[in-house]
């Protein structure tokens, strides 16, 4: 289904957290034309926009009809209420962390909402995400099930280990109806050339307050990649992640050869203009002369304007997010690390598959390997 104009274009008006007066003139241009509303709302939910197509409207004095009206404050109440209680739990969880020694860093949901809007309450997330250090993941997996977190997998000690050398995270069921945690030990699959080492982003990290802990929180450059690694995996499918990346970017300042210089050192400056020239074209965010010509690079051209074809067809990917992924690495070498492991490395989809004894689980290297032949070799036959 392709988006109407009219709804298209007021979706991208209301993205803009921090419109200017020319934005706001705009948002209400677009409001004023005849949009159809239940399609235009069906797309502020897909893109997780509720609290921004509320806010906008809020700020020209728009009045869609009233039961669209009245479901966005409901919603935008809904959403900060449930991101405070999710703030909630993972200060608590923070602390019982730091009580048994290990540093923890929350990432996405609520922390990257306070970072890129200054506001706990704005981002809907599903779950939580805590990162630790490697060395501590034993440690931090045996003070959630003490708090009464319950791993969602029930491997084995042998299982979980085979699983920790080729993906980066275990998922913790909460206790109490609370949100399910993502426990990293490493910011993403050893597949991606991106992901920022933990202890580097901890040596960098700042303190910030959430619901009253002393929380760490990436600097702003780590922010700005995390945030575009979490984009570029995903296609960039929905806008909330580039609005809060452009949000970030704001804060960026004198720091911006600091948080190009990064992009180099992991592989991701390619990933870095597409998510440049993405927040200027689509959201209008303003870029120095350095950052204009970084995102100004041909290939970003072409990648964004796939993209935004995607966004107003209404669709959630580009497709082929192997190709896609492959074409923001920077170095051939990376390329060909990303073909290998994502072949080769165990995934939990094995294990549900095939639920070895620990004296096996060797085998789902080449169980894997087999899987991945033979879904190829499917789609091979439904594409004929």
């Amino acid at each position: 289904m392709k988006a109407s104009r009219a709804a298209h274009d007021l979706l991208l008006a209301c993205a803009v957290w921090e419109p200017s007066a020319h934005q706001l003139e705009i948002v209400r241009t677009c409001a004023d034309a005849k949009v159809d509303w239940k399609e235009w709302i069906e797309l502020v939910h897909a893109h997780r926009l509720v609290p921004h197509a509320h806010r906008a409207l809020g700020a020209v004095s728009a009045l869609p009809p009233p039961d669209v009206t009245e479901a966005l404050t409901k919603e935008s109440v809904t959403i900060a209420a449930r991101s405070l209680a999710r703030t909630q739990q993972l200060a608590e969880l923070l602390r019982a962390l730091g009580a048994d020694g290990v540093r923890a860093l929350p990432f996405k949901g609520p922390a990257l909402s306070l970072a890129a809007y200054g506001d706990l309450g704005v981002r809907d997330s599903i779950d939580l995400d805590v990162v630790v250090c490697a060395s501590d993941i034993d440690t931090a997996r045996a003070t959630m099930l003490r708090a009464g977190y319950t791993s969602r997998t029930e491997m084995s000690p042998a299982q979980e280990r085979t699983l920790q050398r080729s993906f980066g995270h275990f998922v913790y069921a909460a206790p109490d109806g609370g949100a399910a945690v993502e426990l990293h030990w490493r910011f993403a699959a050893p597949r991606y050339p991106w992901s920022i080492p933990a202890e580097d982003v901890f040596s960098r990290a700042v303190i910030v307050d959430l619901a009253g802990w002393p929380a760490a929180s990436p600097d702003t450059a780590d922010q700005l990649l995390l945030q575009l690694m979490h984009g570029a995996r995903h296609q960039w499918e929905r806008l909330e992640w580039l609005v809060a990346f452009a949000q970030l970017l704001k804060r960026v300042g004198e720091n911006e050869k600091v948080l190009i210089d990064r992009a180099e050192q992991n592989g991701s400056s390619r990933a870095l203009s597409l998510a440049l020239r993405l927040a200027h074209d689509l959201l209008g965010a303003p870029l120095s002369p350095r950052l204009v010509a970084l995102a100004g690079e041909e290939r970003s051209a072409a990648r964004a304007a796939q993209i935004v074809r995607a966004i107003h067809a209404a669709k959630f990917s580009t497709g082929q997010p192997y190709v896609f992924n492959m074409a923001l690495m920077d170095h051939g070498r990376d390329r060909a690390r990303y073909i290998a492991l994502s072949v080769l490395s165990p995934t939990p989809r094995e294990w549900e598959l095939v639920r070895l004894p620990d004296w096996l689980v060797f085998l789902y290297y080449p169980i894997r390997l087999a899987r991945v032949t033979l879904v190829r070799i499917g789609s091979l036959f439904v594409t004929r």
